[in-house]
């Protein structure tokens, strides 16, 4: 069995290993919490994981790794049944690509690639040979890179899938109350990130993404139902009439009372 270093240190290095190794596990759950001061790789070789990321869990299954950049809360457990887990501890400028954002999954595309790099790595942190450090400096270059690679074709996918539940949270709660906060944290963003990579996605800045589909609302239930204009602005959510009034004005460039006559 490797051996399990602790140490956990930070360099001005291009790449410097703080520790790796490999753990075959028992049919019990296995769990921790912590946090460190370097770079942590997860990975799932065999079997299954969980980890809990601001509170929501996140489930990892063979070929998938949770990246932890330095300083950020690591909670996880691996669940029972057996399985076996893979680690690497590191820093140094090189991994600098990686530490740009929030913990994350990674499901590694060159699995092949990647497992015969962390294999070999882990190898060489359990040798004594006199190229020892030259070892683990060429194979852990190989998986930086391979991560640094798989992480950028994520990266745009993992914004999209991240607005896309923003947006499905909009929607469901667009005729009642909408926290932005809130929709800003399901994209791991801060409010004026998220504000600025929605209107990217979307043409519009989530309130006026919200007003839209209010507006659009209430000009259905005008024109289609019938509704009276204090009717239609409930509905939609908008408490105050000569409120609903303006902004649906300002929306479509007439009033919602005249909207109802030209329709009906």
């Amino acid at each position: 069995m490797p051996k399990i270093a602790t140490s956990e240190r930070i360099t001005d290095a291009p790449l410097e290993l703080n520790s790796c190794g490999a753990q075959i596990l028992s049919n019990r759950v296995y769990s921790t919490e912590r946090k460190r001061i370097d770079y942590s790789l997860m990975y799932v070789a065999a079997g299954n994981a969980v980890m809990r990321v601001k509170g929501k869990k996140i489930a990892l299954s063979a070929g998938e790794a949770m990246l932890y950049p330095p300083d950020t809360h690591q909670d996880y457990c691996y669940l029972a049944g057996g399985g076996v887990n893979k680690w690497i501890h590191f820093s140094g400028s090189l991994a600098a690509p990686l530490g740009d954002k929030n913990v994350r999954k990674i499901a590694i595309k060159k699995r092949r690639e990647f497992e015969s790099a962390l294999n070999k790595l882990i190898d060489a942190y359990n040798c004594v040979s006199p190229q020892k450090h030259l070892l683990e400096y060429g194979y852990l270059t190989v998986i930086i890179a391979l991560l640094i690679e798989n992480d950028s074709i994520d990266s745009e996918q993992h914004i999209k899938s991240r607005i896309s539940e923003a947006i499905n949270y909009i929607h469901l709660n667009a005729f009642s109350e909408v926290d932005f906060n809130k929709a800003a944290k399901i994209c791991y963003m801060g409010r004026d990130r998220f504000n600025h990579v929605f209107r990217e996605m979307t043409g519009y800045p989530p309130n006026k993404y919200l007003t839209k589909i209010r507006i659009d609302r209430a000009k259905q239930l005008l024109s289609d139902d019938g509704l009276t204009v204090k009717e239609a602005s409930e509905i939609v959510g908008y408490t105050d009439l000569n409120y609903f009034s303006r902004v649906f004005k300002k929306t479509t460039g007439i009033s919602p009372k005249n909207f109802g006559k030209t329709t009906n």
